[in-house]
């Protein structure tokens, strides 16, 4: 007998796509804020500044909640694991803190730190692409249950 391989919400994977959808979520309206708001409509104090801050800001924070869960699960992928392991990682999660826990500075240090890393923000676009690929691989070899 064929072992079961339909999605289950038991599968952690399964669960982890979930997160991952909320980061993917962020990510598009993030992309949308930038279409909406260009150059030159995008400065301090202004909407286009706030609503692309914001957006990043939750995308960012989201993004690592899936790379994390990625560690505690001991998944491995040859094109996700470098990315991993990377010392940006942890600018990431402090970032992610920054967003996610009350900071004294508007621009927060963490913030700031990870955003002045060398290529930090080409680097978090690889690691969801990467995440993201590997995510749809997986549910594309398991049938989708069928419907009540």
């Amino acid at each position: 007998m064929k072992p079961d391989r339909r999605w289950t919400l038991e599968d952690p994977i399964i669960v982890l796509h979930r997160y991952y959808l909320q980061a993917a979520l962020m990510h598009r309206f993030f992309n949308e804020m930038i279409v909406r708001y260009p150059e030159g409509r995008r400065e301090w104090p202004s909407e286009g500044f706030l609503n692309i801050i914001t957006l990043m800001n939750l995308w960012y924070g989201a993004l690592y909640a899936v790379a994390e869960a990625w560690r505690d699960l001991k998944l491995s992928d040859p094109k996700v694991d470098p990315l991993i392991a990377d010392p940006r990682m942890d600018k990431l999660k402090r970032y992610r803190n920054a967003v996610f826990h009350y900071q004294r500075e508007y621009f927060s240090p963490k913030m700031m730190e990870a955003l002045q890393y060398p290529d930090f923000a080409p680097w978090v676009q690889v690691l969801h692409d990467a995440l993201g690929r590997y995510l749809l691989e997986y549910l594309d070899k398991r049938p989708k249950p069928s419907a009540p």
